[in-house]
């Protein structure tokens, strides 16, 4: 990020006066940060009612992790952080400058939890196709479990004295996460062979592979790309004719514009539009969770394949 060096210098400095100050604000208290709502989230269902932690989210008030930039007090906190969480995809390439330039310690990137394991998506036209990372892992609820595994262990870590908490905090929020894996694949298995259509950018890659759907979408990720050819728009209204789907989905960003057009070229113009929640903007983090939203997100696929 261009503007990362500039003022580095000012948040070194800005530790440096906190430092100075009497007593920070909950100074006995571990500081965890996190840059996505997923997270922050999956670190508060860990450390549950403990009063050891205090929880940092930096994309919060429903800005959107694509374009977040972080201001001199989010490198603050970062920088004077217990443990940093953060997702490690493409749209946090300034955290992977900051993190080597200052050598911090007690990082989790959660990609590097998949072993290998990353989706990448195909940019381009024709000769000119290059692959991305799709970062948008926290949409499968099996990564979903690994990623809040990895932060029970760093949160054992770092904090040996609750470790039992933690560790049965952990346990019961697994057993919700395999139980709702458990629904979306039984979805995946009864839809009889279905075709999704995704009107929309699509960060659904890893939720869909996971419970075995066809799906065609627009575009092949959340790249800036807004407009569809016709010949997309015409493939799509097929796909839900010859489906016989009962709607087409999109995401919570959308306008519906190119929804609302796949539907007019259909045969009978009368598909229903379903907005399944990408976790990628979540304007209220305090009243939201990963497990409503993605329950939310199954009904929505029960209804569009009804």
């Amino acid at each position: 990020m261009r503007k990362l060096l500039s003022f580095l210098l000012v948040v070194l400095l800005l530790v440096s006066c906190l430092s100075a100050c009497a007593g920070r604000e909950g100074e006995d208290k571990l500081t965890v940060v996190c840059t996505s709502f997923v997270a922050y989230d999956w670190a508060r269902e860990i450390v549950g009612d403990t009063d050891a932690v205090s929880l940092h989210l930096l994309a919060d008030g429903g800005r959107d992790m694509h374009s977040f930039e972080p201001s001199a007090a989010d490198m603050v906190k970062i920088l004077e952080s217990d443990l940093f969480i953060y997702i490690g995809g493409p749209s946090e390439a300034w955290v992977d400058e900051l993190v080597q330039k200052n050598e911090l310690k007690n990082t989790l990137a959660l990609l590097d939890c998949l072993n290998g394991n990353v989706k990448y998506i195909e940019h381009g036209h024709e000769e000119h196709t290059h692959q991305v990372v799709d970062e948008h892992a926290w949409l499968s609820v099996i990564n979903a479990a690994l990623f809040s595994d990895a932060i029970g262990a760093e949160l054992c870590l770092i904090d040996p004295a609750n470790e039992a908490t933690y560790q049965a905090n952990l346990d019961r929020y697994l057993e919700e996460l395999s139980s709702l894996a458990f629904d979306y694949a039984s979805l995946g298995a009864s839809s009889d062979g279905k075709t999704l259509v995704v009107a929309d950018r699509y960060p659904f890659r890893y939720l869909f592979e996971d419970c075995g759907f066809s799906v065609v979408a627009a575009f092949s990720g959340c790249s800036a790309e807004s407009e569809a050819s016709f010949a997309t728009v015409i493939s799509l209204a097929k796909e839900v004719d010859e489906q016989g789907l009962s709607g087409v989905l999109v995401t919570e960003t959308s306008d519906k514009k190119l929804a609302e057009i796949v539907i007019a070229n259909t045969k009978n113009k009368n598909a229903a539009i379903y907005t399944l929640h990408s976790l990628q903007t979540v304007a209220d983090p305090e009243h939201t969770s990963y497990l409503a939203v993605m329950r939310e997100n199954l009904g929505m696929l029960r209804a569009v394949l009804e």
